[in-house]
C-alpha cells in the first residue's frame, strides 16, 4: 500500500506545524493510489486495495 511520511514540529503548547511530507509509492498495479494502478476497465472496489 502507498503511504505518506509527514514530519511535524511540535511545540510545548502541543501545537504542531507540518514541516515536510513525502509520498511513498508501493508500485502495485492493484493499489488504487499507486502510479502504476491499472487504467484499463476493471471493478476497482472489488479488485484493488483501497486506502
Amino acid at each position: 500500500m502507498c503511504f505518506e511520511i509527514t514530519q511535524y514540529r511540535e511545540y510545548s503548547c502541543t501545537h504542531r506545524q507540518q514541516i515536510t511530507s513525502q509520498r511513498v509509492d508501493c508500485n502495485d498495479r492493484k493499489c488504487r493510489l499507486s502510479q502504476l494502478h491499472g487504467q484499463q476497465s476493471h471493478n476497482c472496489q472489488a479488485v484493488c486495495k483501497q486506502a
